[in-house]
């Protein structure tokens, strides 16, 4: 009966994580929809380039911060705890490049 309780708890411990993950990631895709939306808006004042850009440039540097952090969290999910920091370091070299 215990080890059906700890498979239990853990089970519901990591769906606790994944939700909140998740969560997360949620709203920073929305954050990202607003910047975009943000950006539609300034196009259709004819704001000047150089301000469309920039914020094109933050919403680029968004959508890559939050992929790394999609990749690190579905990897991170699969391997052991002690490999998280080498496989954040890795991952964050690979998408920088």
């Amino acid at each position: 009966m215990k080890k059906t309780q700890n498979l239990s708890d853990n089970f519901e411990s990591q769906t606790k994580d994944k939700e909140v993950k998740n969560q997360g990631f949620t709203i920073r895709v929305n954050r990202i929809i607003g910047q975009l939306r943000g950006i539609e808006k300034m196009v259709k004042k004819n704001r000047s380039c150089e301000e469309v850009l920039q914020q094109i440039s933050a919403v680029k540097k968004a959508i890559d911060g939050l992929s790394k952090e999609i990749v690190i969290s579905d990897i991170c999910r699969i391997l052991p705890q002690d490999k998280t920091q080498e496989i954040t370091k890795m991952v964050e070299r690979a998408i920088s490049l």
